[in-house]
């Protein structure tokens, strides 16, 4: 994986702040060297960053003069002992939703089940699962939070589990040959523009210019995820923006989507979400 590190988590200490983050314009000069103490590549009580992008895609330089942009829906993971400018791609109002925790870690450590291949950018295609956690961990902190070191830790770990299950799909993806990743790139890109619409496999099967059966196997097996799934997904991202951030209810939300149908919405919430939208709602508010 092109730009990634490895980084073993030895110990889990507590969510340092946590937040939906608004900004217009949006630019920062972000040094956590200064938080935690470094041994050689042991860290401890270091930072470490995990968020994604809602709104205008974020630039992150580094300090070796290198760029990497997160677009809408990208994960970012920063580890610890990290100097960076970061800056939004365009002007204009920026949205992300962070969580920075307290870690012990070991950078470079031995491969083992702790240890995960970090690149500072993971590909929203395969983060539905990691942004749920990261906002859900959002939602739920607070600095005067009576939740304690087992709910943090339970929230950390459910954000850790999703970004390896979305490293994961990205390795499987890697060994695609180049006309797959194109296919499947122009399918996503096509979804993502015309999420508020109805859609089918067929349609985007014509637009990409491929047969739907094809489609559908190429994209399940590069993606991680079958291609309906990925639809129904991003819909929900939708419908959970929808209704947490702008205050629509259910049926408006669903309308919104392209679905005429709200317990439809509601059935797919608690498919993939685990619960229902009245206890999400309750959760994250």
């Amino acid at each position: 994986m092109q730009g990634a590190e490895r980084i073993e988590i030895t110990d889990f200490h507590k969510i340092l702040f946590a937040h939906t983050h608004t900004a217009e314009n949006y630019a920062y000069r972000l040094d956590s060297t200064t938080i935690g103490r470094a041994e050689g590549r042991r860290v401890t009580g270091g930072v470490i960053e995990i968020g994604f992008v809602e709104r205008i895609p974020l630039v992150f330089k580094c300090e070796d003069g290198r760029e990497r942009t997160a677009s809408e829906g990208d994960v970012f993971v920063i580890p610890p002992m990290r100097k960076l400018d970061v800056r939004a791609a365009c002007p204009g109002l920026h949205r992300h939703v962070t969580v920075e925790s307290l870690v012990d870690c070991v950078i470079g450590g031995e491969e083992n089940e702790r240890t995960l291949d970090i690149p500072l950018v993971i590909s929203g295609a395969l983060c539905e699962r990691a942004t749920h956690a990261i906002r859900r961990a959002a939602g739920r902190f607070s600095p005067a939070s009576d939740r304690g070191w087992f709910g943090e830790c339970a929230d950390f770990t459910a954000i850790i589990a999703a970004v390896e299950s979305a490293l994961s799909g990205r390795e499987s993806r890697a060994g695609a040959s180049p006309s797959r990743l194109r296919y499947c790139r122009e399918a996503e890109e096509y979804i993502r523009a015309n999420i508020t619409r109805r859609l089918t496999v067929a349609e985007v099967a014509a637009h990409v210019g491929i047969n739907k059966n094809y489609l559908t196997n190429i994209f399940s097996e590069t993606v991680g995820m079958p291609l309906v799934e990925y639809v129904n997904r991003l819909k929900l991202n939708h419908v959970t923006e929808l209704i947490l951030r702008r205050g629509c209810g259910i049926r408006e939300a669903a309308e919104q989507v392209g679905i005429d149908n709200a317990n439809y919405v509601s059935r797919m919430f608690k498919k993939y979400y685990g619960v229902t939208v009245s206890q999400y709602k309750r959760t994250v508010m």
